[in-house]
C-alpha cells in the first residue's frame, strides 16, 4: 500500500486532544514521523481517574514514529528549540507544520483573555512559521518541487465572526491573513490554511 507521507516529518501542535490529536494520528498512518507539541503529553480530562493514552504513545502502540516535544508556542525560544529537536531526531527531511477562551462580548472580555487568545492563536502561528521556514529554506527541494508545507488551522469565525467570540474571531482572521502573507512571500513553498467546520470535541458535549 501507497502511503501519501511516508519520509515526510509533520510537527504537530496541539496534538495532545481534538484536531491536533486527530491530525497528528491521520498523518502517521500515511507513513509521517510525528513531532507532538503540547504543553502536556496528556490531555486533561473531565474524569480525573480516566487515563488519556499519550499521542505520542498511540502512534508507536499502532506501529508508527512519533516523539513528544514540550512546547509553549508563544515563547520564541521553545518554539525554536521544537523545531531543532524534529531536526535532531528526524533529521531534515520534509518539514510541515499544524497549529491549532471564553465566549464573550468585546465589552466583557477581560483585557487578560484578549492577550492569551492572542498569544496562544496568532503569535504561536507567527514563531512557527519563522522557525520552521528557517529550516525549510536550508531543504533540498522535493520531487514535488517545493520544500515542504506549513498547513494553519484557521476558522470560518475568522471571515464572519461568531456570537460572542470577539478575540476568538479576531485571532482566527489575523491566522487567514498571515497565512495568505506567507504564502505571497514564499510562493516556492505551498501554504495552506483551512477553515474547518464544527468537529465534537468534549467542551461541545451536553
Amino acid at each position: 500500500m501507497s502511503l501519501r507521507l511516508q519520509n515526510k516529518v509533520a510537527i504537530v501542535t496541539g496534538s495532545s486532544s481534538g484536531l491536533g490529536r486527530a491530525i497528528a494520528t491521520s498523518y502517521a498512518r500515511e507513513g509521517a514521523k510525528i513531532v507532538c507539541a503540547d504543553l502536556q503529553p496528556t490531555a486533561r480530562t473531565e474524569v480525573e481517574s480516566e487515563r488519556v493514552i499519550n499521542t505520542d504513545d498511540l502512534i508507536r502502540q499502532n506501529g508508527g514514529r512519533a516523539i513528544f516535544v514540550k512546547a509553549d508556542l508563544s515563547k520564541s525560544d521553545e518554539v525554536e528549540n521544537l523545531v531543532t529537536q524534529a531536526v535532531a531526531e528526524f533529521m531534515h527531511r520534509r518539514i510541515s507544520i499544524e497549529a491549532n477562551c471564553p465566549p464573550a462580548r468585546i465589552h466583557e472580555t477581560p483585557d487578560d483573555t484578549w492577550d492569551i487568545t492572542m498569544a496562544v492563536n496568532v503569535r504561536s502561528i507567527f514563531l512557527a512559521s519563522k522557525h520552521t521556514l528557517k529550516q525549510m529554506l536550508s531543504q533540498e527541494k522535493n520531487d514535488g518541487g517545493d520544500r515542504g508545507r506549513i498547513i494553519n488551522i484557521s476558522s470560518i469565525f475568522g471571515l464572519v465572526g461568531g456570537r460572542f467570540n470577539c478575540s476568538y474571531a479576531a485571532s482566527k482572521g489575523a491566522v487567514s491573513n498571515l497565512t495568505r502573507q506567507v504564502a505571497m512571500d514564499y510562493g516556492r513553498h505551498p501554504l495552506q490554511c483551512y477553515l474547518p467546520g464544527l468537529y465534537v470535541e468534549p467542551c461541545f458535549r451536553i
